[in-house]
């Protein structure tokens, strides 16, 4: 990495300056103030931007304005690189934007992005992205102002831990502090694991205890299933020798059937017959009665008679039609007479001529319309007594034809009543004749059945017997299935909960295994793992330490013309100095003996991280920020 010239705006004692850099070695030298130690930390800031304990923002842009950048140029493996970064002022100092030219090619990259960008083209590692410092560079690169004797006034420990960073071994602390992390995680694993197993021991005799439960369990059920065999057989047994009987037993039923059937129709013919002989002397009477009410009626005489007498009837009807007219035309006559007398009266100019009519002439229209009126009047009362006549006579051969009309309808009828009366005595003579030949039969068939019934009424006997025995048995049957299925539905049970117990002692017994092989892996880790680690860690210090010390006693040989120091590192990479003969303190140095030790401490361990971390492309700088008075 060659540093080409850097350009600073706004920053610190800046307001725009381009610093252009020779090859080779450079000294910045000036008055106090002038602004050296701006340029280098404008460089680190340029390459890393902002970081706690290194390049602060507060301390780089210049008082009073808002915005300052860098811009830092440099060629490194033959190409030349251009980092841009900047600086805004907002609530604090923040970092504005950054940007990346390689050979003319400009990339755009947000903070976390360039600063890895810069530490892989530096081929420094990746576990400096989130470093709060770029421990590489300001141990082998830059030292700032008044940080050359830090190093060596730190304590101890702190140096050491340090120091472990810039080597890079401190991964070995960590590995065991994970280490330890892990084996303290399996501790508290393994304490809560074995709170899972305490009653591992009494989940196993649970499971005896419950597997003894389910053998018993499994026996009774086997006893249930041979006494349902037995029954189940007897069953068959019964029900062969029950098909047997039914045949039988069915016959039986049929002939008690029929013979209910037989009684039946018997009852019937009984009914029909006395029916049928009650019916016949019901008709001997009634035809005895028709020959003494109509015996000596002499129905032709009588025909003649109402013949006449009907046409007597049609003619009064005729007669009394008439005077119905004629008692119409006299009261139509009255009617209007009476309605001229009324106009008369109250007539007193003639409608047609409009000549006044004379009392007297009216008095004579009058006293004719009144003689009109009484004509009519005596007309119709004569009408009226000769209707009154008619009426009274018609009325009485009215009467005379219907009594006739009566006796000759009534003797049509009974004379139809007798030939129907007669008909039906045949009749129920025929049905008396049926009844009785079908009482016959029937009983001869009543007497084949009960013959038949005699036969089969032993089987229906011994049918019931069995039944009573198979109702027994099936009764028996259903209890011993009701029994199996409990007893089967509690073996089920049994057998779910044997399953379970018997998952849990399997993970729990899985969780054992896996106590054992946490104790196995802690002990190798205890045992095995960290003595290891710390082997490597030691070898690899001390491989270091002896570069180390070899390379600083030639610097402090170098720097120091004191023949009576003699200083050399102990295993904490401290400084050990004797002088005469006796141990003294950094502190009791000299002001240019304690630069000049610092220096030799820089420089030696310069020299040690670039040879261990051989790929970093910033082994050929150096950048010191440090006063030469008194070196």
């Amino acid at each position: 990495m060659i540093i080409k010239s850097i350009r600073l705006e706004n920053i610190r004692s800046y307001v725009d300056e381009e610093i252009k850099f020779p090859e080779g070695k450079v000294l910045l030298s000036g008055d106090i103030g002038s602004g050296k130690s701006s340029i280098l930390l404008a460089m680190e800031f340029a390459l890393f931007g902002l970081a706690k304990g290194s390049s602060n923002g507060s301390g780089l842009l210049r008082n009073g304005v808002d915005k300052g950048s860098v811009e830092l140029n440099f060629e490194i493996d033959g190409r030349n690189v251009m980092i841009k970064r900047g600086l805004k002022r907002a609530s604090g100092i923040l970092q504005d934007y950054g940007s990346l030219i390689i050979d003319g090619k400009e990339i755009q990259l947000t903070v976390l992005e360039l600063r890895q960008k810069v530490l892989d083209m530096l081929s420094y590692p990746r576990e400096l992205l989130t470093k709060s410092k770029s421990l590489i560079y300001r141990y082998t690169v830059y030292t700032p102002q008044e940080e050359m004797k830090a190093i060596l006034q730190e304590g101890n420990d702190l140096r050491l831990d340090t120091l472990r960073k810039v080597f890079g071994i401190d991964k070995y602390k960590r590995i065991r502090d994970n280490a330890k992390i892990f084996v303290d995680e399996m501790k508290a694993r393994k304490r809560e694991m074995s709170s899972e197993i305490l009653d591992l021991d009494a989940k196993r005799i649970e499971k005896n205890e419950i597997n003894e439960r389910l053998t018993s369990t499994r026996e009774n059920a086997s006893k249930i299933g041979r006494e349902l065999e037995n029954v189940n057989a007897e069953i068959m047994y019964k029900k062969e020798w029950m098909n047997k009987l039914e045949s039988e037993v069915k016959r039986y039923n049929e002939i008690m059937s029929m013979m209910a059937v037989n009684d039946a129709r018997s009852k019937a013919a009984r009914d029909r017959l006395e029916e049928a002989s009650r019916e016949g002397i019901e008709i001997q009477t009634e035809i005895h009665s028709i020959m003494d009410d109509f015996g000596n009626f002499d129905f032709d005489n009588s025909r003649k008679i109402l013949q006449e007498r009907s046409s007597e009837i049609e003619v009064i009807s005729k007669r009394i039609n008439e005077i119905y007219g004629k008692i119409g035309e006299a009261r139509l006559i009255a009617s209007n007479a009476s309605s001229n007398k009324s106009r008369m009266i109250q007539i007193d100019e003639c409608p047609y001529c409009r000549q006044n009519v004379s009392h007297e002439h009216k008095a004579k229209i009058i006293g004719e319309e009144d003689k009109r009126i009484l004509d009519a009047n005596r007309m119709e009362a004569a009408y009226k007594n000769e209707k009154d006549a008619l009426d009274k006579k018609y009325n009485e051969i009215k009467d005379d034809v219907n009594m006739l009309n009566g006796k000759i309808n009534s003797y049509l009828l009974a004379v139809n009543r007798l030939d129907d009366r007669k008909k039906s005595i045949q009749k129920n003579n025929e049905i008396i004749k049926n009844a009785e030949r079908e009482l016959a039969g029937l009983n001869v068939e009543k007497s084949m059945h009960k013959d038949s019934l005699a036969s089969f009424k032993e089987s229906e006997h011994s049918y019931q017997k069995e039944k009573a025995v198979m109702d027994i048995l099936l009764e028996s049957q259903k209890k011993l299935v009701a029994r199996q299925a409990s007893i089967n539905a509690d073996a089920k049970m049994i057998e779910e909960i044997i399953g379970r117990i018997m998952e849990e002692i399997k993970r729990k017994e899985e969780i054992s295994s896996r106590i054992e092989s946490m104790d196995m892996i802690r002990g190798w880790i205890e045992q095995d793992f960290f003595n290891l680690i710390e082997s490597m860690e030691r070898s690899v210090m001390l491989r270091i330490y002896g570069e180390f010390d070899s390379i600083f006693r030639k610097w402090v040989e170098m720097l120091v013309n004191d023949g009576n120091l003699r200083i050399r590192l102990d295993e904490e990479f401290s400084p050990k100095i004797e002088q005469n003969g006796h141990d003294i303190e950094y502190e009791y140095l000299s002001g240019g003996e304690k630069t000049a030790v610092a220096l030799a401490y820089r420089l030696a361990l310069n020299q040690v991280i670039n040879s261990i971390i051989s790929q970093v492309k910033t082994k050929e700088i150096i950048i010191l920020d440090e006063p030469t008075d008194g070196f």
